[in-house]
């Protein structure tokens, strides 16, 4: 009896001083001895001891070192970027995708983007009064956004209200319409006299010099530098011009299908009229000077260099041995019919 109360009285003094019941160093953490069971640095956090897992890719927040994040692109567009248009996106690794934006300016989009002067209406801020010595007016894009033109600038005195001629400064003597012109480049007209010497031509209600592809209705209307008048504009007669007549054409005299040509080898024609002394026979339509391989219908299509028509090839050909043959006409010996080459 005296043993089994001498062996409870040893148990009960086991537990530790702050009642905490786990073996080890009293605390219930066999590791550090503050009771915290995990591994690290105590916080919960594996990483940098504060609890945040810290930034993630993906989760459609933009975190610290990144541009980006799914939908999220923090108000940025193509634009900002410096490019001309055109749909920003987020790659995956959260940083900007431009693929799809728009890398060079586009003629014809209406905004004055790269190396354009001007698109559309959009003249990057220039007017009239900056390209000359204009009071107004409005100015206008070339097709191709590398030129403006100022035909429609007002000079000095013009745009004045009027109902005659005398009522008009010197600078803008002709009144047409009820307002004051100087009768240059595209200002009304009814009559010549309506225009000035810079524009002597009234054609279909306007001023005109007769430049290049100036409109027209007769040579008389047309300038020294583009003397034809053909399909409504002046011309010069360069190949490509439009013509009625060889005589409205100049550097490329041929007037084949209205249209002015040089006759060289290739060119369209319709008959050996339409071909120049370089090139002057008319096959199929086209021009050639009968060098081997030209197309060809007969022996006189061809050059002295390459003076039979081959019957089988229907093209210019020396007739040496092995050049190709129906017939002993194609060769300059004769023909191995069944081989259809010449001997």
């Amino acid at each position: 009896m005296l043993v089994a109360l001498g062996l409870f009285a040893c148990k009960s003094e086991i537990p530790a001083e702050d009642g905490e019941t786990e073996t080890g160093d009293g605390d219930g953490d066999p590791g550090d001895g503050d009771g915290d069971l995990e591994t690290g640095d105590g916080d919960g956090d594996p990483g940098d001891g504060d609890g945040d897992p810290g930034p993630v890719c993906g989760d459609g927040v933009i975190d610290d070192g990144e541009e980006c994040d799914g939908a999220a692109l923090g108000d940025q567009t193509c634009e900002d970027l410096g490019w001309f248009g055109g749909e920003l996106s987020c790659g995956d690794d959260c940083s900007y995708d431009d693929s799809a934006c728009q890398m060079t300016a586009v003629c014809g989009d209406g905004m004055a983007q790269g190396d354009e002067l001007c698109d559309g209406d959009d003249f990057a801020g220039e007017v009239c009064e900056n390209l000359g010595d204009f009071i107004g007016g409005n100015l206008a894009c070339s097709e191709t956004c590398d030129s403006i033109g100022t035909l429609g600038c007002l000079s000095p005195g013009e745009g004045g209200a009027c109902t005659m001629d005398d009522e008009c400064p010197i600078e803008a003597p002709s009144c047409f319409a009820m307002t004051c012109w100087n009768g240059s480049e595209t200002d009304p007209c009814e009559f010549n006299s309506d225009c000035g010497e810079l524009a002597p031509s009234c054609v279909l209600g306007a001023c005109y010099d007769g430049s290049e592809d100036d409109p027209c209705e007769f040579n008389a209307q047309c300038s020294q530098d583009a003397p034809f008048c053909a399909a409504g504009t002046c011309h010069d007669g360069s190949a490509g011009d439009p013509c009625d007549f060889n005589a409205e054409c100049a550097d490329a005299p041929y007037c084949v299908n209205e249209i002015c040509s040089e006759g060289n080898e290739g060119d369209f024609c319709t008959g050996n009229g339409d071909c120049s002394v370089n090139a002057p026979n008319c096959v199929l339509d086209t021009c050639y000077d009968g060098s081997e391989g030209d197309a060809c219908e007969f022996n006189g299509d061809c050059s002295p260099e390459a003076p039979y028509c081959s019957d089988l090839t229907n093209a210019c050909q020396t007739g040496e041995a092995g050049s190709p043959c129906l017939v002993n006409m194609d060769c300059v010996n004769s023909c191995d019919i069944p081989n259809e080459v010449c001997l």
